[in-house]
């Protein structure tokens, strides 16, 4: 539990990267690859990677969920991550990955999420 409320004290308080935007709005097809890239490099089988997205909202942070085959093969769970991401030009330049849920962080992701305004709501509504 400390190592958690260590992580999401240190994610509240990244340094932003973009200007916020005025509203959520849907992501390009080039703004998902961009930040696709950024999580693939956290999975065990990338090339297996299913992503739900979701709109981007006024922040510097995006959530959404990714799938992936497992170690073993299987296909895996949809699993929330957060990232921080650069805005240039109104646009998603560049993503860094902040966390994705796991075995030790068992909710908070979601929790870290839901306060930069990606609720539960926003989860249920992902494709």
């Amino acid at each position: 539990m400390k190592f958690e409320v260590i992580l999401a004290a240190a994610i509240m308080a990244s340094g932003s990267l973009c200007a916020a935007r005025a509203e959520a709005r849907d992501l390009s097809n080039g703004e998902r690859t961009v930040i696709a890239e950024a999580v693939k490099q956290y999975l065990l089988d990338p090339e297996s990677a299913m992503f739900r997205w979701g709109p981007l909202g006024p922040g510097d942070k995006y959530c959404a969920e990714v799938k992936s085959n497992t170690f073993l093969g299987e296909e895996g769970v949809y699993q929330p991550f957060i990232v921080a991401v650069e805005d240039k030009a109104g646009r998603v330049a560049r993503a860094e990955v902040l966390m994705m849920e796991s075995a030790e962080t068992m909710g908070t992701v979601k929790d870290i999420c839901e306060l930069n305004g990606y609720d539960a709501a926003y989860f249920r509504s992902l494709k």
